[in-house]
């Protein structure tokens, strides 16, 4: 995270996807800046947990919803 937070301006405006967004800890930091940020998560204690810390934290652009990060091919 140290590294992302002096780049976190290329993320303004725009909409970003985190697949496998874990505890939302890189997916809130991008979510200081973006426009939206949504973080993809398959574990629903993960998800719980990083909703709760955005909600905490008072970051509104990222959102955090359950569904299975797999191979897409």
């Amino acid at each position: 995270l140290r590294e992302l937070s002096p780049h976190r301006d290329r993320f303004a405006g725009k909409r970003v996807l985190d697949l496998g967004s874990g505890a939302g800890a890189l997916t809130m930091e991008i979510g200081r800046a973006a426009a939206l940020v949504l973080g993809i998560e398959p574990s629903a204690t993960a998800v719980r947990w990083s909703r709760a810390a955005a909600r905490a934290q008072g970051v509104s652009r990222a959102r955090f919803e359950q569904a299975a990060v797999g191979n897409a091919s």
